[in-house]
This record gives structure tokens, sequence and C-alpha cells, in this order.
């Protein structure tokens, strides 16, 4: 008895010396990854920083008090479509992080709808509908970025001159109160996304490669919309590029 006891208590102090062992090599491999996931974010917000300053010297340099020459509008936009590519990038990145928060505030979605049209270079060809919507509860900052995205996604892919079509109103048979936004437009050269991987990572339609673009834009819409306890999808019908999303009031 003596003599098994002593083996048992043999085979104890083995196996809590493996599991020390395996512990360790599990809390080592575990920072090992940590700091594989901290070294992009990083390098990505690097990146984001250097990049910034050269263009916002660019910008400076095409502006009308430091160029009395006219330039060409397809300057000034190459440099905001590098600094949205930048964006793009850093929001997926803290998306990647779970470092993206939202801190809900009160927002009115016409007043950003305007404003994101007007800003565009052909806000002519934006349609927009939202009169008498109530103010809601969202994270301004990541609302525009959803909306501005959209925006962005239609008139990047859109055909030629074609006009843009934005709703937004309060479905009157919700089973959850919100607001219900769509955006429609004819496809362009590029052609329909293809409705599988039109919101996964860095997904771009064949057609879609002539353009400038990150792949990342509706990726970031969906990740958005899922953070702020709403949803988006994409919806075509009759041969138009359409999405819709629910955002709760």
């Amino acid at each position: 008895m003596f003599m098994i006891l002593r083996l048992r208590s043999r085979q104890i102090l083995r196996d809590g010396q493996d599991a020390a062992l395996q512990l360790a090599v599990t809390n080592k491999q575990l920072d090992m990854e940590r700091s594989q996931r901290e070294v992009p974010g990083c390098l990505m917000a690097m990146l984001g920083h250097e990049l910034r300053t050269p263009l916002s010297v660019i910008r400076l340099a095409l502006g009308p008090a430091r160029n009395p020459q006219p330039v060409s509008p397809h300057a000034l936009q190459a440099v905001r479509d590098m600094d949205a590519i930048i964006e793009r990038c850093l929001q997926a990145d803290q998306l990647d992080q779970k470092q993206l928060t939202p801190r809900p505030q009160s927002c009115n979605i016409e007043e950003i709808l305007l404003e994101l049209r007007d800003s565009t270079e052909t806000p002519q060809r934006l349609m927009v509908r939202a009169a008498g919507l109530p103010i809601v509860q969202a994270d301004a900052q990541l609302l525009r970025a959803v909306l501005s995205n959209l925006i962005d996604n239609a008139l990047k892919y859109a055909a030629l001159g074609s006009e843009i079509r934005i709703l937004a109103e309060l479905p009157a048979d919700a089973a959850r109160k919100g607001v219900h936004l769509s955006f429609a437009n004819p496809p362009g050269p590029a052609g329909l996304p293809d409705a599988e991987q039109v919101f996964d990572k860095y997904y771009r339609a064949p057609g879609a490669h002539d353009s400038t673009g990150s792949g990342l834009g509706l990726y970031l819409v969906r990740a958005i919309m899922e953070l702020s306890g709403g949803w988006v999808r994409y919806a075509p019908s009759s041969g138009e590029i359409r999405f819709e999303l629910w955002l709760p009031l």
C-alpha cells in the first residue's frame, strides 16, 4: 500500500509539472499571438499618420490659395481617394482589433445625408428624400462613415450621369421602431456585384478593378451596422443596385 501511494504521489507530481509546463507554453503562445495582432495595428496607425501629412501638403498645394492656375479635378479626386482609402484601412484595423466602440448621441439623418450630398462633386445626381424623420441615437462619426461609404459606392459604380435615389423613412408595419434607408442606382460598366461576396473584406467586382478602391467600404458598412444594433443588406431589383439598412430608434 505504501509503494502504491508513493507511486501515485509521483504520478500526481509529474502530472502537475506537465500541466504547469503546458500552461507556460500556452501563455507564451497567447503572448506571441497578441504581439502579432498588435504589430499590424501599430503599423497601420503609423502609416496613416505618415501618409496623411504629405497628403495635406499636396491638398494645400493644389488649393486655389497656393495655385492660381486651374487644377485638374482628377488630381483633386485622386487626393480624396487616397485619403478615403487610408481612413477605411484604419477603421478596418480598429474593427479587427475590437477598438471601435459606438458612442450614441442625437443624430439628424436628413441633415447628415444633405451635408454628404452637398460635399460630392455631383450633388445634382443624388435625390434625397428624408423629411420628417425623428432624431436617432447613434454614433455620429460611425453613422457618417456608413452613409458616406454607401454614397461613394453608388457614385463610383452607377451608370455615368445616372440618378442615385436615397430614401429614408419610418416603416409603418415594423415590429421594432427604427429608420429604414435605401440607396438605389442603375449599374455602370462594373455591373452588378456578387451577392455572396459584396460585404466581404477586400472584395471588388471584376469590372471594378479599373477604379480606385480598397474593397473595404461595404465591409465597414456591415460591421458598423452590426455594432450599432442595426443591419444592412444587398437587395438588387429590376436591374438596379440597391442597398437597404435599418437603424434602431
